[in-house]
């Protein structure tokens, strides 16, 4: 059995999402509370997946002193999108359930949504995670 982790510093990836979801979370209202103008849209779901690859490829290029191998790194996309995508669901099922009756029509547009978001995710994942190794390999 292997002492080293398949998916070195998920944890880390995991941590930064949900800090990154609730601060902004906490921005949009803030804005909406203060100035009464709503500025949140479908593109910001991003955001999160792309600051935790960035941070975490960093931390990786910091601890490991290399940019991860590229089947490393496609693993390690895939399963951060599977956890970013159990949280969304999470979400998701906490709107479908204030909606009642009316959730039966817009559930297959959400399942739909979630496909493309987690195909998404996993590109950004991919591409932001060896992005920050980079950097922090370059500033040493």
């Amino acid at each position: 059995m292997s002492t080293t982790a398949r998916t070195p510093f998920l944890g880390t990836y995991i941590l930064i999402f949900l800090a990154t979801m609730i601060g902004i979370g906490v921005v949009l209202f803030l804005i909406s509370a203060l100035t009464g103008v709503q500025i949140s849209n479908g593109g910001m779901a991003i955001l999160p997946p792309m600051i935790a690859a960035i941070f975490t490829g960093k931390r990786w290029g910091a601890a490991i002193g290399a940019v991860p191998e590229n089947r490393i790194a496609w693993r390690f996309a895939i399963v951060a999108a599977i956890a970013t995508v159990a949280v969304q669901i999470l979400i998701a099922l906490g709107v479908l359930a204030t909606m009642g009756d009316s959730a039966a029509g817009v559930a297959p547009l959400i399942a739909g949504a979630m496909v493309l978001y987690t195909l998404l995710v996993v590109i950004v994942n991919r591409w932001f995670l060896g992005f920050g190794a980079k950097a922090s390999i370059r500033a040493k």
